[in-house]
């Protein structure tokens, strides 16, 4: 089974309440000559309609049985000692008064339900663009394009695959 990946910490609340039904991935990848020529190549889908998926936080960069804190995202040691018992608060020394629970590395299972591709040139502040931005999980447009902007250099339009998918388990 394939995997999909989350890393944001601003969608996050949209993962652990399952209102995130798609996300947004760059359909280019730099070619082997990138720095002399500039040009981008053209990825295939790697998802497909009707095709399942298991939805995880932070699966390449943490180990199997990790937990994490519900608003920084981080790993927990105490949480993974407890197997997702409440916790004393996020890691963050600012963030320690606030109330956090811990929430385990696979975050559920979904289904593919549309793959389409869509140029960055295209987002529009709008409705529609309100959509997008709701459906990946941003609070608006404006947080949504800020933080592609800062991830993927806006400034030059970039072509992306959208998956949208439904949650299963």
């Amino acid at each position: 089974m394939k995997v999909l990946n989350f890393t944001a910490v601003e969608i996050l609340p949209s993962l652990l309440n399952k209102t995130k039904t798609q996300t947004i991935r760059p359909s280019q990848k730099p070619s082997d000559n990138y720095y002399y020529d500039r040009k981008m190549i053209d990825k295939q889908p790697r998802f497909k309609v009707g095709e399942e998926v298991r939805l995880e936080w932070k699966s390449r960069s943490s180990p199997k049985d990790s937990w994490f804190c519900s608003h920084c995202g981080m790993v927990s040691e105490v949480a993974t000692a407890t197997k997702g018992m409440n916790f004393g608060g996020c890691p963050q020394p600012n963030m320690k008064t606030i109330p956090a629970y811990a929430f385990p590395k696979i975050l559920g299972y979904g289904k593919i339900t549309e793959a389409f591709e869509l140029n960055s040139d295209e987002w529009m502040e709008d409705a529609e663009a309100d959509k997008l931005a709701e459906r990946d999980g941003f609070k608006d447009f404006r947080a949504m394009w800020e933080w592609f902007d800062r991830h993927y250099d806006l400034k030059t339009p970039r072509k992306f695959w959208v998956y949208r998918f439904e949650w299963v388990k």
